[in-house]
């Protein structure tokens, strides 16, 4: 384990099959998006890191 290299995303966002998820495709409630805003700001930032 001397050579372990883990990439964290620390932040989580939950979403429900049933309520955010429809015919029409995805449309999270209100109040995920600030989750969401968290969640994929640090993909990117994480993925701006892997590539330098």
């Amino acid at each position: 384990m001397a050579n372990l290299h883990a990439h964290v995303v620390r932040a989580q966002a939950s979403l429900s099959l049933f309520t955010e998820f429809g015919e029409d495709g995805f449309r999270p409630q209100e109040r995920r998006a600030e989750e969401l805003k968290s969640v994929l700001g640090q993909v990117v930032e994480l993925a701006g890191k892997l590539r330098a």
